[in-house]
């Protein structure tokens, strides 16, 4: 852990492997920001729709519809 926390410090990481996609790769360097302010808040991030649509999948119908807007 220590050692991501310095990557983070520093700003220098490995680009995320292609082989995530796009959204993935993206949301992955928007939490790497240097700044703490840069980086999405966790509301933010569950809002967005390819997280929402995974999470759903492990909520029950009732819960999903409640706590997840799903962005289509």
């Amino acid at each position: 852990m220590k050692n991501l926390v310095l990557k983070i410090i520093s700003g220098s990481f490995p680009p995320v492997s292609l082989h995530y996609s796009y959204d993935l790769r993206s949301l992955v360097s928007q939490l790497f920001k240097r700044n703490p302010r840069d980086r999405p808040s966790v509301n933010s991030i569950l809002e967005k729709g390819f997280i929402a649509k995974r999470i759903e999948k492990f909520l029950s119908p009732q819960v999903s519809s409640f706590s997840f807007k799903i962005k289509q």
